[in-house]
């Protein structure tokens, strides 16, 4: 998990400062479920395709995703570029790790954040809470 810890860090930090969590979360367990595809994985363990034609394969997958929020798509440049380094770094195969540890550090800011349960607010003064504040 080592390799992937610094990938996963590093997208969460960039998908936390856009408020994109969420899509990001989503698409890096797609990624990881068609990464795990044996018909894929060996696709993308082929020396005769270049690494261009693998990229490309793998975006327009993604872009055939309907989906207006893709973020591996050639619309999102911070998918596609997180792509292509996993391409030439050779890492494709630690994406599922990558997922886990995203979400993992996702979860953890979640908790942090503040809420109205934080605060110990029961579920009667939250419910006044919210009567008070819906015009």
């Amino acid at each position: 998990k080592t390799i992937a810890r610094p990938y996963a860090q590093a997208v969460f930090d960039l998908a936390d400062e856009n408020g994109t969590l969420d899509q990001w979360s989503r698409f890096l367990n797609i990624a990881s479920n068609v990464l795990s595809d044996a018909t894929i994985t060996f696709f993308l363990s082929k020396p005769t395709l270049s690494k261009k034609q693998k990229f490309d394969l793998l975006i327009d997958f993604f872009n055939s995703i309907e989906d207006e929020n893709v973020i591996f798509g050639s619309q999102d440049l911070f998918g596609s570029n997180f792509l292509k380094l996993l391409l030439e770094s050779n890492r494709m195969t630690a994406i599922n790790e990558i997922s886990e540890q995203f979400d993992a550090l996702k979860l953890k800011a979640e908790k942090k954040a503040p809420t109205l349960i934080n605060f110990g607010l029961g579920n009667e003064m939250k419910s006044y809470i919210f009567q008070k504040n819906s015009y």
